[in-house]
């Protein structure tokens, strides 16, 4: 024999307790509406009590005071996205792609015009990096984040030049100034097509950023390298400008190309600073003239004697060293040196 009767407050509370609450979401709540969860049909709880009589007991049913989390369309401020308009969600998830193809425009104008050199070097910097950017998320989309994606990008960008370059010069493609604007932006341009057409599709993700927060040492670690890298690019142009070349002297005797009775005989500093030398021409081994010259840096200096004489030498001393010729050339009857 079974009866049914309401449970005992101490056993409601055990079975309220184990019981497993669930959420539900309600697609259409608004502000000041609030969804409540019911739970499953009760089942039917029996027990034996004193005298091995069971007692079948039917456990009670409430509501559940579990609220129902807002839906997506909810209207609260900072609960979600979707309370702007499908227009600007969309216009949001292609920003990148408007940006990267307005660095190609503006990198191919600013080159058409003759822009000045601080507006074309940070085009040129953009447009550098953008194929990189768009190959990386064409080909790892949201598989990569963070300092993972910034590297990935880093190096397809140094990637599109170098092999892009060679394709063109094996197709014989002069590499000049036009044809690597033309390469970048028409990269960048063809990848903006092919990532919009993939997003609208479903096949690629929006663009987004999901908020994190970078642990202290990791935004230390990044941070000093980003400090060295710097150090490293300002020593090596500070070495650049203070490096000073060895400097040098050019000296020729050559056959005049229009007169066979004539040689072409020339010197030039290019030293660094202005120098001073003894030029000394030979004929037979004997001294047929000579002049002192004092040439500022830069300056040619060029005479054109007879070639009488079955060999023409010059020496050139650089002052105030007589001792050892500085530069030394001879040519015989020939021509021949």
């Amino acid at each position: 024999m079974s009866r049914t009767c309401t449970l005992p407050p101490c056993i409601r509370s055990q079975i309220h307790c184990g019981r497993r609450l669930r959420r539900c979401v309600s697609s259409g709540s608004t502000v000041g509406s609030v969804s409540l969860c019911l739970p499953t049909a009760s089942t039917s709880l029996s027990i034996r009590g004193l005298g091995n009589t069971p007692i079948r007991f039917r456990r009670p049913t409430w509501i559940s005071s579990t609220t129902c989390l807002a839906s997506g369309a909810s209207t609260i401020p900072g609960t979600s996205s979707s309370t702007s308009s499908p227009e600007l969600n969309v216009s949001r998830s292609q920003a990148d792609l408007g940006l990267t193809a307005t660095v190609a425009v503006l990198a191919c104008a600013a080159a058409a015009v003759s822009a000045p050199v601080a507006v074309t070097a940070v085009l040129g910097i953009l447009i550098l990096a953008a194929p990189g950017y768009l190959l990386g998320e064409l080909l790892f989309g949201a598989a990569i984040e963070g300092l993972e994606r910034v590297a990935v990008a880093a190096g397809l960008a140094l990637c599109v030049p170098i092999l892009g370059g060679l394709i063109l010069y094996a197709a014989g493609v002069q590499l000049h100034r036009a044809t690597w604007l033309g390469l970048l932006a028409g990269l960048t341009l063809a990848c903006d097509l092919v990532l919009l057409w993939r997003r609208r599709s479903g096949r690629a993700a929006s663009f987004g950023w999901a908020p994190r927060r970078l642990p202290r040492r990791h935004a230390m670690a990044f941070g000093a390298a980003v400090a060295i890298a710097v150090c490293a690019v300002g020593i090596a142009r500070a070495g650049v400008v203070w490096q000073h070349y060895p400097g040098f002297t050019q000296l020729w005797l050559v056959r005049s190309q229009g007169n066979a009775a004539s040689v072409n005989l020339g010197v030039a500093n290019h030293e660094g600073k202005t120098a001073r030398y003894r030029l000394v021409l030979l004929r037979n081994f004997r001294p047929a003239g000579s002049w002192n010259l004092t040439l500022a840096n830069g300056q040619t200096w060029h005479r054109s004697p007879s070639s009488s004489g079955r060999r023409i030498s010059v020496k050139l001393y650089k002052l105030p060293e007589l001792a050892h010729s500085y530069r030394y050339v001879a040519i015989d009857g020939s021509g021949a040196q």
